[in-house]
C-alpha cells in the first residue's frame, strides 16, 4: 500500500512503531518520524492506551529528555484516548488463533486492526511504520497510511 500525505480534517491513530522512532536516533525510521512530526500538530490524534503502555516501557521512561519531550508535545495537541475494553476479548481470540500464531501479530497490533476496522472511531489515517501488519485492513477500510 502506498503511504501518503495526509490533508485537514482527519483522525490519525498513531502506532508505537512512530513515538519509538521519533525518540530513538538509532531507529532505523528516525529520520522518516522526524519528518512527519509536524503531522501531529494539525490532526485529532487518536492515542490507544495501549499504544501507550507500549510506548512508555521502561527503556523509553529511563531517557528523562524523551519524556519530557513527549509529555510536552502531548500537551499540545489535539489527543483522544482510547480505552481498549471493547476489543480486549476479540484482540486476545484473535491473536492466539492458529492462523494468527503463523502469521504473528501481536495482541496490540491486533487491538489496533479492530480499532481501524470500527467505523465508529472514524480513523482517517494510521502513522506507523509497521505497515505490513495494518495495510489489509486500511486498505479495506480508506484508511491512509502516513
Amino acid at each position: 500500500m502506498k503511504m501518503t500525505a495526509i490533508s485537514f480534517p482527519f483522525r490519525v491513530l498513531v502506532d508505537t512503531s512512530f513515538w519509538i522512532a521519533l525518540y530513538d536516533t538509532k531507529d532505523r525510521w528516525h529520520s522518516q518520524a522526524v519528518d512527519r512530526e509536524g503531522v501531529l500538530t494539525i490532526s485529532n490524534v487518536i492515542l490507544p492506551w495501549p499504544i501507550l503502555y507500549e510506548t512508555l516501557r521502561t527503556r523509553f521512561v529511563k531517557n528523562r529528555p524523551w519524556g519530557i519531550h513527549f509529555r510536552l508535545l502531548l500537551g499540545t495537541l489535539h489527543v483522544s484516548h482510547v480505552c481498549d475494553t471493547p476489543y480486549r476479548q476479540r484482540a486476545f481470540d484473535d491473536t492466539v488463533t492458529d492462523s494468527n500464531v503463523r502469521r504473528g501479530i501481536s495482541m496490540i497490533d491486533m487491538l489496533i486492526r479492530l480499532m481501524l476496522q470500527d467505523k465508529n472511531l472514524g480513523i482517517t489515517h494510521l502513522l506507523t511504520f509497521n505497515v505490513k501488519d495494518f495495510e489489509d485492513v486500511c486498505r479495506e477500510r480508506r484508511i491512509e497510511l502516513v
